[in-house]
This record gives C-alpha cells, sequence and structure tokens, in this order.
C-alpha cells in the first residue's frame, strides 16, 4: 500500500503504476495480449521479486493500434500523476 504524505518505496510506486496500466488496459477487453515475465510471477504466483517493467505479448491488434492504445492511457486523466 503507498503511504500518502509519507516516504513510498520507489519498487512500490512502480508496481501500483504497472497494475493501474493493466487495470486500464484491461477495461475494454482482456483478449489482446498476455502479461509475462516478471510482473507475471509476481502478481499471480506471489513471487517476492519486484519488476521494473511490464512485458506484455499482444495478438489481434495491429501493433500502432496497440501503441496508441498505451499511449491515451498515459496521457489520460484514468491515471493520476
Amino acid at each position: 500500500m503507498l503511504l500518502v504524505g509519507g516516504r513510498n518505496d520507489p519498487a512500490q510506486v512502480i508496481e501500483v503504476f504497472h497494475l493501474l496500466c493493466l487495470r486500464v488496459l484491461a477495461a475494454d477487453r482482456q483478449d489482446w495480449f498476455v502479461l509475462k515475465g516478471g510482473a507475471h510471477i509476481r502478481y499471480f504466483f506471489e513471487s517476492p521479486r519486484y519488476s521494473n517493467h511490464i512485458d506484455l505479448d499482444f495478438y489481434g491488434r495491429a501493433a500502432w493500434k496497440v501503441g496508441e492504445t498505451v499511449q491515451k492511457v498515459l496521457e489520460g486523466k484514468t491515471i493520476e500523476r
């Protein structure tokens, strides 16, 4: 959990950002990407290891469409800065 007004571990901040991004990306449909790598192991198998990035495989969408979707998430108000 992130502390409000307190000091947060940078790894925790990154993890919360990852989870928020995944939640927004999956809000519409969940069948166009698969989470892989360290984040997958941490979130689904409760690994104690933190991951600095998200590995995604995607299918059924053109690469430009995926980029557009991710850009909208990063620029949108859904995730507060």
